[in-house]
């Protein structure tokens, strides 16, 4: 028990270090696997207002676009086969909508 907590320090720590080094506020690490391969890892930044936008004016049209351009416009450094490696990719399609977070609103009317 002890030795994952000192891992999740360590890996806290990893993501603060490519945080501040980056100078962004937050960052995600997606590990991508492959059939019968390593699994690899990369790290992405939290998208600002206009990767957002373009992310979400095509996501119904096409997500999996969307998701491309998600972590192309994120990728701050790891494993670029994450991005051109069409297995690793999609594996990481599946989290990219995780590597940010949008919190609920609410709304009041008369």
């Amino acid at each position: 028990m002890e030795e994952k907590n000192l891992q999740e320090e360590k890996d806290q720590a990893e993501l603060n270090a490519i945080a501040k080094k980056y100078s962004v506020e937050k960052v995600s690490q997606i590990f991508a696997n492959k059939k019968d391969c390593e699994t690899i890892s990369a790290y992405f930044k939290k998208p600002d207002r206009k990767i957002l936008g373009m992310v979400m004016s095509i996501d119904k049209q096409n997500s999996l676009r969307a998701k491309e351009i998600l972590l192309t416009n994120c990728f701050l450094e790891g494993d670029k086969r994450i991005l051109t490696d069409d297995d690793y990719f999609y594996s990481a399609c599946t989290k990219a909508y995780d590597t940010f977070d949008i919190m609920d609103a609410d709304i009041k009317k008369n």
